[in-house]
């Protein structure tokens, strides 16, 4: 049983002792076990979720949006004002802003910031997501020199 430690929302799991005990026999006579398994299914992208959404959304200022990335970029969102936020550490990443796009890398992924804007149906102004960083003294590279 454990307790997220990020807010008050506690998630529990039981395991079947039985079927862990089965897998870990079946994992030392060589046979390819996967021992996620012994969660339920919705247990681990549950957890994950809800902690992200937490995290995001007390960092978010009125009225702006974001978007949860998925797969190789999990744990990372995208804001409608332009900013990228790591969920799981509550932090902000840097972007690269040039006079004609904005992109950051999450890993080994690059993310061009007016195709993710278009598949959320946010207004893209390469100007205006560079006035709010100034704005707010969000730090960002521009043409290679840091700001902030």
């Amino acid at each position: 049983m454990g307790k997220s430690h990020y807010d008050s929302k506690m998630f529990y799991t039981y395991l079947d002792g039985d079927k862990a005990w089965l897998l870990i026999e079946q994992k030392t006579m060589g046979h390819n076990v996967d021992f996620d398994t012994l969660y339920p299914e919705h247990f681990i992208t549950e957890v994950t979720s809800v902690v992200n959404e937490e995290k995001v959304q007390s960092m978010l200022l009125p009225d702006e949006q974001y978007s949860l990335f998925g797969g190789n970029c999990d744990n990372y969102a995208i804001t409608s004002l332009g900013r990228i936020f790591n969920a799981k550490y509550a932090t902000q990443s840097k972007v690269y802003i040039a006079k004609d796009k904005i992109t950051t890398n999450i890993r080994t992924t690059k993310i061009y910031f007016a195709a993710e804007f278009m598949k959320h149906g946010w207004s893209f102004d390469i100007d205006t997501i560079k006035h709010n960083y100034d704005k707010h003294k969000w730090a960002y590279h521009y043409k290679g020199v840091n700001h902030n």
